[in-house]
């Protein structure tokens, strides 16, 4: 399969640009000839337009085009002209806008959805425990519990800022648990010892404390910065209105609300872990095979990241404003742009967006 991507200037230095690079990148590792070019190729089996508002007109065996951000009727006017005189499929980047677009008079044969992918970063995020007190010989303040925690649980999605004397033996046992932790025993100047740990803290999600003795002062720096604390429900803590977001008194209730944290985070990292440019570019393949198969976009089969056709027939997913929608009209701007997509100002466009680089240069 030999496949053009074709893309404006004006979009190659943005998010658009970033995706049209990653998806030729994702197609040529699969062993698809994928070149990128302001121009579309006559002799290409696929044209893939980067941006409805640049289709001029039909190139090579067939076409696709990618829709996003329909917000005005302008916009979806001008969508139809494209896909009735210029590409075979219009390729949205959700269900929910192609249902919207057939709803607002869009054929739904012509008309398919492809999930969006990213680059993910080199570690997610752990959550962020802050913990501001010292400990004693004494055990007073209940440490025991996070050092059964991290022997019998995996702390890895969590990171623990610690601020106090007497976490030597502690810090250890947390990071074999799988923890990172950032210890600060403090110095003589409890003045700047309080601002270190009230800058620790801004960077955090919760605030724990684990004692039974009247309550912790730094909740009260905790939640004044807006943190969610885990403290015990005893002392001035039952004081502050709404001040104890996780009440724990127990092993049982600690290790319960570390348990469901750790299994939320990981819930939503699983949940895009499969929205990868392989994933992006395997399911662009699927339609234009589709399509050079003389077949509608609606019978590919994507892994289970489709809907079937017959699902997608009714309203939209989501109930849209249409003042918000149909305000647009009697925008001048978005009139603007609506004139600045018709065919013949298109070269015009183009030599705007070359005198812009010009300048920047």
């Amino acid at each position: 399969m030999k496949v053009r991507l074709v893309i404006s200037p004006e979009n190659a230095s943005w998010i658009i640009g970033k995706m049209c690079g990653r998806l030729a990148d994702a197609l040529l590792r699969a062993g698809v000839s994928a070149t990128i070019a302001g121009q579309p190729d006559d002799n290409a089996d696929i044209n893939h337009w980067m941006s409805h508002s640049i289709v001029l007109q039909r190139a090579g065996r067939k076409s696709s085009v990618f829709i996003t951000h329909v917000d005005d009727p302008y916009k979806t006017s001008h969508i139809a002209t494209v896909l009735r005189d210029r590409a075979d499929v219009g390729l949205c980047m959700s269900r929910d806008m192609m249902r919207a677009l057939i709803e607002r008079g869009i054929p739904a044969e012509r008309l398919w959805y492809v999930l969006p992918a990213f680059d993910p970063p080199e570690e997610p995020r752990r959550i962020r425990i802050s913990i501001a007190t010292r400990l004693y010989d004494d055990g007073r303040k209940r440490e025991a519990l996070l050092l059964k925690l991290a022997k019998e649980c995996d702390l890895s999605s969590f990171h623990f800022e610690i601020a106090g004397l007497g976490w030597d033996e502690v810090v250890p046992r947390l990071e074999q648990g799988g923890a990172s932790v950032r210890w600060r025993a403090g110095s003589d100047d409890y003045q700047a010892d309080h601002r270190d740990i009230i800058a620790s803290m801004r960077d955090c999600d919760f605030y724990l404390y684990l004692g039974m003795d009247e309550g912790s002062l730094g909740t009260l720096d905790a939640l004044a910065l807006g943190l969610k604390t885990i403290v015990t429900p005893q002392g001035f803590h039952l004081d502050i209105p709404g001040g104890i977001s996780e009440p724990v008194v127990s092993y049982e209730d600690l290790r319960a609300v570390f348990d469901r944290l750790a299994k939320e985070r990981n819930a939503r990292i699983a949940s895009v872990s499969g929205w990868s440019w392989e994933q992006y570019a395997r399911d662009h393949v699927l339609v234009w095979d589709a399509l050079l198969r003389g077949q509608l976009p609606s019978s590919v089969e994507g892994e289970g990241r489709y809907t079937s056709a017959n699902e997608l027939a009714g309203p939209g997913l989501t109930r849209r404003s249409w003042s918000d929608y149909y305000k647009g009209l009697f925008s001048p701007g978005r009139a603007l742009d609506a004139l600045a997509r018709l065919k013949w100002i298109q070269p015009l466009r183009r030599i705007k967006a070359r005198v812009m680089r010009a300048g920047r240069r």
